[in-house]
């Protein structure tokens, strides 16, 4: 009993036979495959959620782009008014307030 109990635990070379040895080698590379493919499947979570993290980065930056540009666009557009009073202004002092100003001088 001791015999046979010692024999099919796979841990000699010779004690039962060639299946003993082959079960002992299944298991370590049935353990080794299981941890490498663990490993694996850790690494590729890793990377999906990093490339998800950088998508999700890549859209809030996009979207803060987008918000960026309608806000240039409102500042061009307020721009172009200002500029477009200034000239009126500049149009109104060319003919109203300059020839008073000559007038007044006698040069008009």
């Amino acid at each position: 009993e001791g015999g046979a109990g010692a024999g099919a635990g796979g841990g000699g070379d010779g004690g039962s036979g060639p299946q003993a040895g082959v079960s002992g080698r299944q298991k370590l590379l049935a353990g080794a495959w299981g941890q490498y493919t663990k490993s694996v499947e850790k690494h590729q979570v890793g990377v999906f959620q990093g490339i998800d993290r950088d998508v999700t980065n890549i859209g809030k930056g996009l979207h803060n782009s987008a918000i960026a540009v309608q806000e240039t666009q409102r500042n061009v557009r307020t721009a172009k008014e200002l500029l477009g009073q200034i000239s009126q202004c500049l149009e109104n002092v060319d003919t109203l307030v300059v020839p008073i100003v000559l007038q007044r001088e006698g040069n008009f």
